[in-house]
């Protein structure tokens, strides 16, 4: 639960804190950065949240993670039914329809560990455990998602705030009855630079995660990196590029004002699959994640869903 992790071979340091190992390139500057989100209580009394979200900048830490608890709770983990959930179409399980729409076909996963990049609060890396028998890691940067994560692999439950409207959170307890919690774990650790040897994963899942990241084409080598030849790999991306996230220059496609079809970013994102030595098992080019908002608001995006293999044994 706390400690610290050294290498043998440079003595250098990475923490463990509640449970978390740190895992970066550098987790003095990652925690300087991130140290208010591992120390925050999980139970603090709802009056008290209540005041931070109201009291504090809209643009600020804490209300920040609570909209993206909120979000991600709920896709994940769903809710109390009723007013608070709110738009009809708002409903969870995006991120394992996602999934399913990849592995669709699959009846078995390949013999091995299995990494799920960009796990968020963790859903998708539970529906992995149960297709296998093997250990299932789930790998994230934030620490907020991590935590619930972890909260619902130790206590077989989840408590997140769900937005009502503006800074108004409704608190949620779900009961999160999951199979196979004993193969599961979560790590602080960027995909950019994972660490990890390389084919160390019989299976891997990114989904949604692509255009979230700095430097999307180094994450894909990276992955294609610690993947085995014979493995599965399972990418899904509604393409949507900001630069507080990407840099325009390394944005897949979509950075040019006419875009000819051999630059769309389907097309972009196919050429760096096949120079990575992938083969595409399954392509999905419109598959929907809805994504709650607040109870009046939610967003439909359109993701890219892709099943590949460095091996061409499970093309059918």
């Amino acid at each position: 639960m706390a400690g610290v992790l050294r290498c043998p071979q440079c003595e250098s340091g990475y923490p463990i804190i509640d449970g978390l190992p740190i895992l970066v390139t550098d987790p003095a500057r990652f925690l300087s950065d991130q140290l208010v989100y591992t120390l925050l209580p999980q139970d603090w009394p709802v009056e008290l949240q209540g005041w931070l979200s109201g009291a504090l900048a809209q643009s600020g830490w804490f209300p920040t993670m609570q909209r993206h608890l909120s979000t991600y709770g709920w896709d994940h983990y769903g809710g109390n039914a009723g007013a608070a959930a709110g738009v009809a179409d708002a409903q969870p399980g995006g991120v394992l329809a996602c999934l399913d729409a990849g592995l669709d076909g699959i009846h078995s996963l390949p013999k091995g560990a299995v990494l799920d990049a960009g796990c968020a609060c963790g859903r998708a890396t539970f529906a992995l455990a149960e297709r296998t028998d093997a250990l299932v890691l789930g790998l994230d940067v934030s620490i907020p998602l991590l935590r619930l994560a972890q909260q619902a692999l130790r206590e077989g439950r989840v408590t997140y705030p769900l937005r009502d409207i503006g800074n108004s959170f409704n608190i949620q307890t779900v009961a999160v009855p999951l199979l196979r919690r004993d193969s599961v774990d979560f790590w602080v650790a960027d995909i950019h630079h994972p660490p990890f040897l390389p084919a160390s994963f019989a299976c891997l899942a990114a989904l949604n995660l692509l255009d979230c990241l700095a430097d999307p084409l180094q994450a894909l080598r990276a992955m294609r990196e610690i993947s085995t030849d014979g493995g599965l790999t399972v990418l899904s991306i509604p393409y949507d590029w900001g630069e507080a996230a990407t840099p325009m220059g390394k944005w897949i496609g979509g950075s040019k004002g006419d875009v000819p079809p051999d630059c769309a970013p389907e097309s972009v994102l196919r050429k760096y699959i096949t120079e990575l030595g992938w083969h595409v098992l399954n392509d999905v080019p419109r598959h929907p994640w809805r994504l709650r908002i607040h109870r009046r608001s939610t967003v439909c995006y359109d993701s890219h869903v892709l099943l590949l293999s460095g091996s061409m044994a499970f093309l059918r």
